[in-house]
């Protein structure tokens, strides 16, 4: 037993070589940096969730608004196809267009149906005239973006486009 001893003290007093320090410290850093680009990776994820999270949050919205107002319309008009007009029993038109980068809703104000950190872009509106005992169908379509591709990183843009189909209540 005790000899047993005296070689386990004899290993500890023995110390480490320069190459056993070396692969200690190489060892250690390809997990610091493993790490390190896992949690970058996790990051510029989770930027690019929350910006795509807020552009579909705000286009779900703005579809919502339209869909809500052209299938109560008695009358709807898509002018030059940039701008829809609704109107509603009492005679009221609300208009959707964009307005300095936001899908706005103007009825006596102009009130913007999305957020002011996104940029609204390609807003278009058709009248699909049904047959008789066929309602009429409003085909309108916009693209919300967040960030500028090319200038920002990438996970900083994110861009979705919206098309809703309403079928109006006015035979």
């Amino acid at each position: 037993m005790g000899q047993i001893i005296r070689r386990i003290l004899k290993i500890f007093q023995k110390g480490y070589s320069i190459l056993e320090v070396l692969v200690v410290i190489t060892l250690i850093a390809v997990i610091a940096l493993t790490a390190t680009r896992m949690l970058f990776t996790t990051l510029s994820g989770s930027g690019k969730a929350t910006n795509m999270a807020a552009v579909k949050q705000n286009g779900d919205h703005t579809v919502g608004v339209i869909e809500r107002a052209a299938r109560g319309a008695s009358s709807v008009d898509c002018g030059l196809g940039n701008t829809l007009t609704v109107t509603d029993a009492d005679g009221n038109d609300s208009v959707f267009s964009i307005t300095a980068n936001q899908i706005t809703l103007t009825t006596t104000s102009a009130v913007s149906l999305t957020s002011d950190q996104l940029i609204a872009e390609n807003f278009t509106c058709s009248l699909v005239s049904g047959v008789v005992g066929v309602p009429d169908i409003v085909l309108v379509s916009f693209q919300l973006r967040r960030g500028v591709p090319g200038v920002d990183r990438p996970s900083d843009v994110a861009i979705e486009r919206f098309e809703t189909r309403v079928s109006l209540r006015t035979y």
